[in-house]
């Protein structure tokens, strides 16, 4: 074919790919763009990535039963029970809760229970449970359950680590007591088939909403959110992993950013908080300073949780494995105090900033910022809606 040929050939071929794209029932291809994580979706598994609970600071952590969606008059759905499917007009939900330290060590294990569209508490605190706290645990909530059935107060000597909550059980009760009252009351496991099932509405599929905050108790009464996400979490075991489900968590190998500010002038100082499903993940990375300029750069991550601190304030030290490429961005012939920390996920994981200023005087969270497609999202529905970014992810 010679060139004018050719030419007029891709000529046609242009107008015809843009009159198709105009035309309404034209096939959708794959999604191009970048599918970051999901934030805010009730789900079966949820993972609190960082607790503390140390003389000044206690983590308080809220529940919600979202089971059915239909408020507190109780869900109305059909559930497996054996090989039949039963209606089960109800929804108390069991709730399994396991506290880790930072290194995937568990501490203790709990079990609640959630009437619909009841809102529950847990207190991770180092001192003493007090009489107030004990009045509010053993206040009524019904003719057979008090707060205690849904909430608890956790004395614990470990000051870090993070926490992961599953819904195990959904029953034919629906007043905060799991079907104690009644040995013959229906019930049904919620098993990981439905971490699997939230693009079809299965109201098994999200009956659990959560929050946190690390609450200061000592001088600077403040409180500071936590952000929880949605991953899978073993029946039984508590462990959390990534996969189909774990819609919160950013898979292993893909870029992410963190914000930061090590601003000397009003004394910024970031702290970058890295949960992930193993230990040991230390790797490289760079420091992305606020003109352009770029410094590779260590990045220790020994533990599941991991702190690390950029500071402009000269009575809090900077981790000292970042020390170096931040003392080149923040070298007053340069002052370049803001920017990101930019590396690949050595293993699944999420990540966010939470930074101070003028003494802790004002506080704020960020959210880390995925750059590249969540392919636990891409398995959920068998579509490869993001071009192959599942690959290896789904498994079976």
């Amino acid at each position: 074919m010679d060139k004018r040929k050719l030419t007029a050939t891709l000529a046609s071929l242009a107008v015809g790919i843009a009159l198709s794209v105009s035309n309404a029932s034209a096939a959708v291809g794959p999604f191009e763009g970048t599918a970051g994580y999901l934030q805010g979706d009730p789900a079966p598994g949820k993972l609190i990535p960082y607790y503390l609970a140390d003389s000044a600071t206690a983590t308080i952590i809220g529940i919600e039963n979202t089971l059915g969606n239909d408020g507190p008059d109780g869900a109305e759905i059909d559930v497996p029970v054996g090989p039949t499917t039963v209606h089960i007009a109800g929804g108390d939900v069991r709730v399994h809760v396991h506290i880790f330290d930072k290194r995937s060590n568990e501490t203790i294990n709990f079990l609640k229970c959630y009437s619909p569209f009841d809102f529950g508490y847990i207190v991770l605190q180092k001192g003493a449970v007090t009489a107030a706290q004990n009045d509010d645990l053993d206040f009524p909530t019904g003719p057979n359950a008090t707060r205690r059935n849904k909430s608890q107060v956790v004395v614990t000597s470990v000051a870090e680590g993070y926490v992961s909550i599953r819904a195990e059980r959904v029953y034919a009760t629906s007043n905060g007591t799991c079907g104690s009252e009644n040995q013959f009351a229906i019930s049904a496991d919620i098993p990981d088939v439905y971490d699997l099932l939230p693009f079809d509405h299965h109201p098994l599929s999200w009956p659990l909403a959560t929050w946190a905050i690390a609450q200061n108790i000592s001088t600077g009464f403040f409180a500071t959110e936590i952000p929880t996400v949605t991953a899978r979490v073993d029946l039984g075991g508590g462990e959390v992993h990534g996969g189909i489900g774990a819609f919160g968590l950013i898979p292993a190998g893909n870029e992410v950013i963190a914000r930061y500010d090590a601003n000397t002038f009003n004394l910024s100082v970031s702290y970058i908080f890295a949960w992930f499903t193993e230990n040991a993940n230390s790797t490289d990375g760079f420091l992305d300073c606020e003109d352009e300029l770029e410094i590779s750069t260590p990045i220790p991550l020994p533990d599941e949780v991991n702190v690390l601190i950029l500071s402009g304030s000269s009575t809090i030290s900077t981790t000292s494995a970042l020390a170096g490429a931040l003392g080149v961005c923040t070298d007053p012939a340069v002052a370049q105090y803001r920017g990101v920390l930019r590396f690949t996920m050595p293993e699944t994981g999420f990540i966010w900033s939470h930074i101070t200023q003028e003494n802790a005087h004002f506080r704020m969270n960020f959210l880390g910022y995925n750059l590249q497609n969540n392919g636990f999202i891409d398995c959920a529905d068998g579509v490869d809606d993001f071009g192959g970014s599942a690959d290896d992810l789904c498994g079976d």
